[in-house]
This record gives structure tokens, sequence and C-alpha cells, in this order.
């Protein structure tokens, strides 16, 4: 009779070696990992990344055990695991090794970078920026999560035959299976789940540090277990992990062209290659409230998987028992600097194979007639088996492991495998556990990774002849899945419960650490502005370590407390480039909080009734606006102490408190902001009572505003162009700085149109991509909910 010890730990991510608590390196002016992309530079903090252990023992044979980490970072990587298995191992010794630890990512794509060994991956980021075990039981379930993903690349999955894809209802799985952890009084003290979706909910121009939609889910259920306490802090850990996650995406209305003044602009992306005009650049997926807010859409993607375990954990579930095993090997694909494939195998037809060295695709290395060949059909531009300057570009060698909890087994797999061929191998390996006599006809078995380290893609023969992006990307050949079915089927011998012994292997990736390189400039001077103390200025380069940027605190009967950290995702630390940072602490639609914080306008809302001329205002004082903002049209313009008098008379009918004091008449940018939060908080108040039409006025206001600005600069070159400057910083002060949203409407489509006007402001008048346009963004996007 074999019983489960268990132990479950959620750390906070700030370290370079994981098991010591941390994934968060600088928010500021380091490359974000994931996309692949340099543009994508970190300015801030949305949510702290952070990694959750779990620990199952077999009671009879506690050094039968395994460790789970489950970390919020973008892919598992040889050099982090080689550290963690390496202290691990010093610490603890007998009881961890390369054969009980998996290092599994969420696959989010908005956590730093600079931590991957290899250097393909390593140069978008630039640079290298035991436990008490308690006995408890273990149980099994899943469910079905709709409107969570879809298949980004569905013509490569309708390649594969007919036959197969008639067995399954949809092109991607909706099943997420969960492992939930009891002590012995029954009480839930965990879980880990497993539900295939990208970690892109946030698009690649976010450039705040999240945990995306995963970390979002496991925020939410922590928070829901334990609502007093702060985020890591939490003695329940509820563990979102990847399945077979390639093909997969949150953005659930599809890929369309995002392309001004083109013909195909707002067009379906080409189905077959993604294009737009015949490139890619213009392509990008929707998620499910573009163009409102990613933050607001990774938040829906992560509750639907929050609603979807706590289904799981609600419901009946299947006990799970038995032995406790785990096995590991090294496979490499080919040998470097070989110039050939070293991993030959049978495939089930009798038919000799092999893999390839690494390949994306000529910047590396011509590609020889050879490895066109084994790549083929895949136009090679990246060589990167061949690529060993400054140092190797692609592991050759990865990690084959496998962990089993009774008739559980995970297939820890070390790249992004695609919904067929995680199917694929899945049912293979469960075959072969029962026929083999490993586990009965109750085996369950499912795959989680990017693990251990980054292998790229990995799909079915079938779809690698289309060579979509997924195709493009399984770097070692066409045969790339099957090696890993063949290499898995091999092993699983090693999962009985009497097994012993351990198989063989090839060697380990060759370390890269002490070769790497960085392009990351370093710090060159960091100090408070002359007359401020570090306090009142915040400094990045002090990563606050198991600590926090912010507090928002409450104050209870006799004592304040701290009721929200930077950890919360309804505050947003963000550090603008003039080395300013700006932090926003916004009470959003997280919990109880929010609600008691809003109770007293609420209350006082009821007791208004609407003024009968309000909605005659809210035009005449838009249209007034537009003109005297502008300026320079014969008239009375912003800025010459007289003539706003008639629009704040108009404001003042509704909100009398409403004045502009002697410091800032005849100043352009305080009379703008004053005027312009006045006419905005009218808007406000008139979608309360009629939420379509209050929509509707701030649209008009908006257009109305950056129109008004175009013509102040007009006006504004004649006389030395400095008055647009205080016009447009005038109208986004009265945006951020003088509107009460306490006023908007409650009505939910109204108040997206409403936050979708005026988060539009500042990237139409300034730009988008700038720091003015990012502190509108972030601003009015906290405001959403």
């Amino acid at each position: 009779m074999h019983g489960l010890l268990w132990y479950l730990t959620a750390f906070l991510a700030s370290s370079t070696y994981f098991p010591n608590g941390g994934v968060v390196t600088p928010t500021h002016a380091h490359v974000l990992q994931g996309y692949a992309s340099l543009a994508q530079t970190g300015t801030g903090l949305h949510m702290r990344d952070r990694s959750r252990a779990f620990i199952v023992a077999d009671s009879a044979t506690p050094n039968n055990r395994i460790v789970f980490i489950n970390a919020d970072i973008a892919m598992g990587d040889s050099g982090v695991r080689r550290s963690i298995v390496s202290q691990l191992s010093s610490q603890y010794p007998g009881l961890y090794t390369d054969a009980n630890i998996a290092f599994v990512s969420t696959h989010q794509h908005a956590g730093v970078g600079g931590y991957l060994e290899n250097l393909l991956p390593q140069l978008t980021s630039l640079g290298y920026g035991s436990c008490d075990l308690a006995l408890g039981k273990l149980s099994l379930g899943n469910t079905t999560i709709l409107n969570a993903n879809i298949n980004r690349s569905p013509t490569a999955y309708l390649a594969n035959p007919a036959e197969e894809r008639a067995r399954y209802q949809y092109d991607q799985d909706k099943e997420m299976t969960l492992l939930r952890f009891d002590d012995t009084n029954g009480k839930a003290r965990g879980f880990l789940s497993f539900f295939a979706v990208h970690g892109t909910s946030l698009y690649e121009n976010n450039t705040l540090v999240s945990a995306d939609n995963k970390g979002m889910a496991a925020y939410l259920y922590e928070a829901e277990v334990e609502p007093y306490s702060m985020p890591g802090n939490t003695t329940f850990v509820a563990g979102f992990t990847q399945a077979n996650v390639g093909d997969t995406s949150p953005n659930t209305l599809g890929a369309f062209c995002e392309s001004p003044g083109k013909p195909y602009d707002g067009l379906p992306c080409d189905p077959d290659h993604s294009t737009c005009g015949a490139t890619v650049q213009d392509c990008h997926g929707r998620c499910v409230l573009w163009p409102i807010s990613d933050f607001e859409s990774s938040r829906i993607i992560g509750d639907l998987q929050f609603r979807g375990a706590q289904t799981i954990m609600n419901g009946p579930l299947a006990p799970v028992t038995g032995a406790v095993k785990s096995v590991h090997t090294y496979l490499a694909m080919y040998v470097l600097g070989s110039g050939t494939a070293n991993h030959k195998f049978t495939l089930p037809n009798g038919t000799t194979v092999s893999t390839c060295p690494a390949a994306m695709g000529v910047v590396t290395p011509l590609p020889s007639a050879e490895q066109r060949a084994c790549q083929h059909p895949k136009p090679i531009l990246l060589n990167t088996g061949f690529a060993h300057q400054p140092y190797e570009w692609s592991a050759n060698s990865v990690n084959i492991q496998m962990l089993r909890v009774g008739n559980f087994v995970m297939l820890i797999i070390p790249g992004e495998i695609t919904t067929m061929a995680g199917r694929r191998i899945r049912e293979v390996l469960r075959a072969k556990l029962i026929s083999s006599g490993v586990l009965g006809s109750d085996a369950y078995v499912v795959v989680a990774g990017p693990a251990n380290v980054y292998a790229h893609y990995i799909t079915t023969r079938e779809e690698y002849s289309v060579q979509r992006y997924e195709g493009a990307s399984t770097i070692f050949g066409q045969f790339t899945l099957d090696a890993y079915i063949d290499k898995y089927s091999s092993l699983v011998p090693f999962l009985a419960d009497n097994a012993s012994g351990t198989p063989a292997s090839d060697l380990a990736p060759s370390e890269q650490i002490s070769k790497a390189i960085s392009l990351q400039i370093g710090v060159v001077f960091d100090a408070a502005p002359m007359g401020k103390k570090f306090g009142a200025t915040l400094s990045d380069n002090n990563l606050r370590l198991e600590s926090t940027f912010l507090t928002v605190d409450q104050l209870v009967p006799g004592e304040w407390r701290t009721v929200r950290s930077d950890s919360h995702p309804s505050t947003i630390y963000h550090y603008f480039g003039n080395s300013k940072p700006l932090i926003g602490a916004y009470s959003n639609m997280f919990g109880h909080f929010a609600r008691q914080l809003s109770a007293t306008a609420t209350d006082a809302d009821a007791k208004k009734v609407v003024s009968p001329t309000l909605r005659a205002d809210v035009y005449s004082a838009v249209d007034q606006a537009k003109s005297w903002v502008a300026g320079g049209q014969g008239g009375g313009q912003a800025g010459d102490g007289v003539s706003y008098g008639p629009i704040l008379a108009i404001i003042q009918k509704h909100f009398p408190a409403t004045k502009i004091g002697l410091e800032s008449v005849g100043n352009v940018e305080s009379e703008v902001a004053i005027i312009v939060g006045g006419v905005t908080n009218m808007i406000m108040e008139f979608s309360k009572w009629e939420g379509m039409a209050g929509g509707m006025a701030m649209r008009t206001w908006v257009d109305a505003l950056v129109d008004a600005h175009a013509k102040a600069v007009v006006s504004a070159r004649s006389v030395g162009g400095a008055r647009n400057d205080m016009v447009a910083k005038g109208i986004t002060k009265g945006l951020n700085q003088n509107t009460d949203v306490t006023l908007m409407t409650k009505e939910f489509t109204s108040k997206i149109q409403i936050i979708s006007c005026l988060k539009s402001v500042s990237s139409r008048i300034y730009g988008a991509g700038t720091d003015e346009a990012r502190q509108g963004e972030a601003v009015w996007s906290s405001k959403f909910i």
C-alpha cells in the first residue's frame, strides 16, 4: 500500500536561481522574453512573476519523490535547471537529482529575459541578467473550458489525417486536468492543473512585467481562498501549467491585418501564411476585448481557467494512489561539431530515420546539401546547429523526463508541442504504460512544457510539411515528434513499482553560462534628483526582492493595514525614461475591497436626479471648448485669461465647485486642464443616466480635443510652437487628473466605449509608444472596472 506525502510552496521569483525564490529582474530597461522583440523593453510592473513548487513522496519509501516547479517564465532552461539541481542535491544528498526535478514554465510572454543559456533565445533579451512533508491524499479530475483558446494554425492542423481529426471535436484541447492536494483532514491545500493556452494575452507592445493569463488565474484562485493574504504569502497554492500549447492562442477573435491606409487593413490575415500584403509584420491576434484592453483580456482568459479549476475542485474526483517514480535521460539530437545527425531510430513501420542538426528555417553558416535534405521542406534561415560562436545557438541535447504519481503520469516536454502532436504522444505512452503492466486501465497521462531546456517546437510530420510558424520552428526536422515518442516509450519500464537503476543517457547540454555575453548597458549613475530622497522617488535598481515598490493601506479601527502591493493586478508600477517613476495604485474588479471603497460614492449617486439641461449643456460645452482650445481663429483662446468664462459657467451649472483660481488665470496648461476636466465630468455624469448616449458624447468630445490640438499646432507654428505643447499637457492633465471616474456609468458596454476613447487620447496627440501615451493608457486601463 502506497501512501503519499506532499509539500507545496509558492514563492516570489526574484533571485538568479529559482528554488530560493525568484524570477523578477529589474523591471526597467530590460528586454522581456517570449516575443523575441528588442522593442519590448520593460518599463514597469503589472504583476510579479512567481514560482510554485509541488513535492510528492511515497510514504513507504520517502526517497521516492518528485519536484514539479511551475514557474511564471517563458520557457525552461538548462542553465537554470542545472543550478536548481546542484543546490538541492548539495543541500539534500540522495533526495533530489536530475531524474526527479522538473522545471516547467507557464510560457508567458511578459516576463523578464536574460536567463536562457543558449544564444539564439538569449539574443533577444540582451544577455544574462528539504521541506517538511505532510501526509495527505491526492485526487484527479477534469473539465471542459470553452472560449479560452483557439488554434492559431488551423490550416496546418488540417494537414493531419482526416480520420484522426474526426476523433476530436475541436482543433485544440479544451480539457483541463487537475491534481488536487488534500491534508489528512480532507481540506484542500492546493492543486496542479494542466491546460493548453499560450501566455500571449498581453501583446508584444506591452512593456510591463506580468504573469499573463496563467499567473492571473493563480492569483484569482489563491485570493479567492485566502482573500486577506498578500500574493505569494498564501498557504493555498494554485498551479496553472501548460500542456500541448504549441499552436494555441488566447486571442480568440483571430488574427487580423493592422495596416492603416492599406486596402487589407482590418481584414483577416492570409490563413496559410499569416501575412498582410505578403509580409507578416502587420498580422496580429486579437484578444477577447480588442481593442479595449489586453490586460482585461488576460484577466478574462485567466478567469476562465480559474473557474474551470473551481469546477473540478468542487466536483467528483478520482483518488490517486500508488508508487511515486521518476525517470530522466538526455537525448542528443545531433553531436556538436560532427555535422551529422546523431539520433537514429526505427519507426513503427520499420523505417530507419534520424533527427537533424538544429535549423529554423542564411545568416548563420550556409547549410550543406545534407542539412537541406534533412530539414526539407524547410527553407533554412538560421542554421543554428552549425553556429557555435560566441557560443552554442541551440541546445543539441534535450531532457527526456517522466514523473509518476500512482496512476498519473506527467510527460515533461522540452518544447512547445502542438495539439495533435500532444495527443499522439499521450496516446502512445498511455498504451505503452498499460501494455507493459506498469499501470492499469485507469492510467492518466498529461504533457507539460516547455520545460527543463528550450528545444523550440514539436509538430506532427504532416504539420511540419506545411511549414507554418510551428513547423518552421521545429528545429530538429520532420521526425522530431517520432524521436520523442520513441525515446519516452523506451523509458516506460523505469516507472514500474519495482524498477531500479537508471537508463543510458547521452551527454547533457554543455555548460554555456561561462561563455555568455551581455549586451545590456549597466547602470552608470543612480541617485535621487536634487533636493529629493529615495522614498520620495524610487530607484529601479533596487529590485525590492520579497518586498514591494508600493503599498495601498486602508485605515481600519485603530491602525493602517496594507491591503495591496505591487503584486496585485489592481496596481501598476510604471517607470518612465526620464527617471521619474509613476506609481498607479488602482482599485478595480478584484474582490470586495473595491466595492467597499466605492460604497459611499454609490450611495450618494443614488440620491441624485438628472438635470433636464445636461444633454444640451454637454454638447454646447463641447462645441465651445473645441474652438477655445484650438485658438488662433480670431476669437478667444485658452490662456488669454478671459474667454474661458462662458464654458466655465456651463460646467458650474452641474459642478459648482469647479473654479479657475488666480494662479491659473492666463496659464494655457492650467486653464485647459480645468476646462477639459470639467467637460469630461459632465459627460461622465451624462453617461450615468444614458449610457449609450454618454459613450457617443465621449467619442465626440475626444475627437474634438484631438482636432483642437492639431489646429493649435498649426496656429502655434507662427508663434514659436510653445502653445501647442501647453495645450497637449493641459488636455492630458485634465483627463488623467481632473476627471472623476466615480461619475461614470456602471453599464458594461458603455463603460468600455468611454474608457477606450479616453485611453486613445494621449496616443493620438503624442504618438503611439511615447512615454505620455503609455502613461495615459496605464491610467485608463486601471480604471476599466
